[in-house]
């Protein structure tokens, strides 16, 4: 299971796992970029400060803004029990660390044109579990975004830091001016790096 978001059918941004479309089309001159990899560590910072959102908010601060659904009574008190002060969908913190810290089981797959920030091995099958509900769990999606290309949302902001490559390119093309100077690429690192640490839902 994907989730797959393609900008002007060249630059496809995955989060795995999960099973909705991301973004698709900006604007068609992004065709023109040969390499996006200069904004994927941003982009990677952003998406696992995303997951770092979701967990603390138990999902109450992303996409659709609804907390995941409490353990049942039962449960709950064998987790107090076995995992005491563990929060929801934390036991061992092996899924969580990967997700927001990169840590073992997590993915990051990258070329010019792509980038995958995901799970593999087993922390990807619980993840999927908890994703989607089993017939004995209830959802409680570990990826969860507003979709819309809006001002704050998690597809929005990563227009925002490949737009900054975007438009280096763009300038370079029409001659503009030297856009990879030292101070000019530092400019660019700055206004990607203040992107990724916005707070998106």
């Amino acid at each position: 299971m994907s989730l797959r978001g393609q900008i002007s059918e060249g630059v496809t941004i995955t989060l795995e796992p999960s099973g909705a479309r991301l973004f698709r089309g900006i604007e068609r001159w992004a065709e023109l970029v040969q390499d996006f990899s200069p904004a994927w560590p941003h982009v990677t910072t952003l998406i696992r400060r995303h997951f770092k959102r979701t967990f603390d908010s138990r999902g109450g601060r992303v996409g659709d803004g609804r907390k995941w659904q409490r353990l049942s009574p039962r449960y709950r008190a064998r987790k107090a029990r076995e995992f005491p002060g563990r929060p929801l969908l934390v036991r061992t913190s092996a899924l969580r660390s990967a997700m927001v810290r990169g840590g073992s089981g997590s993915l990051v797959r990258k070329d010019k044109r792509s980038l995958t920030v995901g799970l593999q091995g087993r922390n990807r099958r619980i993840a999927e579990y908890h994703q989607s509900g089993t017939r004995n769990m209830p959802a409680r999606p570990v990826v969860k975004f507003d979709p819309a290309i809006k001002n704050g949302t998690l597809p929005w902001t990563i227009s925002q830091i490949l737009q900054a490559q975007i438009v280096a390119y763009r300038k370079q093309a029409l001659g503009v001016d030297d856009i990879f100077t030292d101070s000019a690429e530092a400019k660019r690192r700055g206004s990607m790096r203040r992107l990724a640490r916005l707070k998106t839902r």
